[in-house]
């Protein structure tokens, strides 16, 4: 094995890992990094640098960046993920500028929701000892917005 090559991972290995994400339990970077592909930070930079203009290509950059996108779904640049594959967006959407997804594990939106500028919604947190953040040591738990939840903003 090269110096600074990360050893191979077995899809036993990665099930415990999702199983453990799946119960909220703390996992670290290194256990989780088999995931990394699917992360889709290139195309939310081009999407973050694409003109309002091009409509066509925003709504299909959204269809690749998300699980899954619905229908009227506006969704103001810049936003910030850091997978964005977890995200499930319903109809009707508004997401304002400066929206960040910490979406670690499945985040899904409803139907008819609007959410403010500058809000960030994460499903990932970190232990308070720093002897369990080593190696960035989190857990996640899904979010769920319901339909026509109304506005989410911060205060």
């Amino acid at each position: 094995m090269d110096e600074g090559s990360v050893p191979a991972v077995t899809h036993a290995q990665e099930e415990e890992v999702l199983a453990r994400i799946a119960k909220g339990l703390v996992y670290t970077e290194s256990e989780a990094a088999f995931q990394g592909p699917r992360r889709r930070t290139e195309q939310i930079f081009e999407y973050n640098h694409t003109p309002p203009s091009e409509t066509e290509k925003r709504r299909s950059l959204l269809v690749a960046i998300f699980g899954s996108v619905g229908e009227r779904t506006v969704l103001l640049p810049p936003f910030h993920a850091g997978f964005g594959s977890n995200v499930h967006i319903g109809d009707d959407f508004f997401g304002n500028v400066n929206l960040t997804f910490v979406d670690d594990v499945d985040f899904r939106i409803g139907d008819g929701v609007m959410i403010a500028p500058s809000v960030t919604l994460t499903t990932t947190g970190h232990p308070v000892h720093p002897s369990r953040r080593a190696d960035f040591g989190r857990f996640s738990e899904p979010i769920v917005i319901e339909d026509k939840c109304g506005s989410v903003a911060t205060r």
